[in-house]
């Protein structure tokens, strides 16, 4: 199949839609610091009957987090724990992402969570690219070849945070920690990267 990478999700759930019923399509990232969001969500379009061919499908397209030792992720855990608190099977979930190999956090997940490692969602992995969403299209379009004046650089480096996520709050904690604001910086705005801190 030749696709497009522009359209590489578009052509993706054009094929699994001749195939089975589509109940919503959510995005992980939009959910991964809010999963009460995603409960809300899904309970509110939760269908009091599926039928062989309804699923959800589920694109994941970020990094996930990890405590040490834990050999899965919080989103994932925390989508199989929404999933079962709102008492819809795991098992209506397509799970598109670029994490090559993902299988294997769900089945040791599903292993924990109902004591086997068989009930997971169905799995396409490597399969979705930052072009996938436009990104690369959508930054291009602005971008510039602007030539740097060593001489004028002020600051070590900076550090340029959007949206509020566990791994910018540990970023910023580092350099705050480490009275490195002053040589680096930083800013921390969901709305865009207006705010300096």
């Amino acid at each position: 199949m030749n696709l497009n990478f522009l359209d590489l999700t578009e052509s993706i759930l054009s094929t699994i839609k001749s195939t089975i019923n589509i109940v919503d399509v959510i995005s992980l990232l939009d959910f991964d610091s809010d999963f009460e969001s995603l409960k809300k969500r899904l309970s509110d379009n939760k269908k009091h009957h599926y039928t062989n061919s309804d699923y959800y499908v589920i694109v994941h397209v970020d990094t996930d987090y990890y405590l040490p030792k834990c050999p899965y992720g919080f989103s994932i855990f925390n989508l199989y724990k929404t999933f079962k608190e709102i008492d819809v099977d795991i098992r209506k979930i397509i799970f598109l992402t670029n994490h090559c190999g993902i299988r294997k956090e769900f089945e040791i997940l599903s292993e924990v969570m109902y004591g086997s490692k068989n009930i997971t969602p169905e799995i396409i992995d490597n399969t979705i690219t930052p072009f996938a969403h436009g990104c690369a299209s959508l930054y291009s379009k602005e971008y510039e070849d602007k030539k740097i004046n060593i001489e004028r650089i002020e600051h070590h480096g900076i550090c340029m945070m959007g949206k509020p996520r566990v791994h910018r709050n540990a970023i910023f904690n580092h350099l705050k920690k480490n009275h490195l604001l002053d040589k680096i910086k930083t800013s921390y705005n969901s709305d865009g990267w207006a705010n300096e801190i």
